[in-house]
């Protein structure tokens, strides 16, 4: 018995060396800015995209973005600055330019509205599920999704009354070249 597991726990690691591949991975481009319409961040967002993690057939990518929005008042009564901060982290699957987008994250937002002298602190959990096209070698980029809205916050409704609304978005930018 003693000797049996020495050489199983050798066997494993010799087994283990010998499954790895001597290929080196992939070499692709890994930064995007893109502008989404719609989206996490309800009108727009401007978005810094990196891919985290580079396997043949899924990615790991990490998502920050920003978008301000003022309102002087003149659509609706009184004013407000909005500030907007979309956290997203996305599977893909799918292998070379074509993939499934899978995403989660969160949203936080703040409201500054000027008739109520207030300010709204909110953080909104973001999901997504689309297409994203995306070529390795850097260039154009381009990605639709299902985004819905999820409302956590009793006193600030967007878009419906409900605590889960339909919604989507579109974005377009440019993956830097290595």
């Amino acid at each position: 018995m003693k000797k049996i597991l020495p050489t199983l726990v050798f066997a494993f690691i010799m087994n283990s060396l010998h499954a790895q591949s001597t290929t080196p991975p992939e070499k692709i481009s890994r930064n995007t800015v893109f502008l989404e319409i719609g989206g996490n961040s309800l009108v727009y967002s401007l978005n810094y995209d990196r891919i985290l993690v580079n396997k043949p057939t899924f990615k790991l990518a990490g998502r920050i973005g920003g978008m301000y929005l003022k309102n002087t008042g003149i659509i609706e009564n009184g004013g407000y600055h909005m500030y907007s901060f979309p956290l997203e982290l996305s599977y893909l699957h799918g292998k070379g330019n074509h993939h499934l987008e899978i995403g989660v994250g969160v949203n936080p937002s703040i409201e500054k509205q000027f008739d109520f002298d207030r300010t709204n602190y909110s953080i909104f959990p973001l999901v997504r599920l689309g297409y994203r096209y995306q070529r390795s070698d850097g260039g154009l980029f381009f990605k639709a999704g299902f985004t819905p809205i999820i409302q956590t916050r009793k006193d600030i409704k967007y878009i419906t009354d409900s605590p889960l609304a339909p919604w989507g978005g579109i974005a377009i930018g440019y993956t830097l070249k290595n």
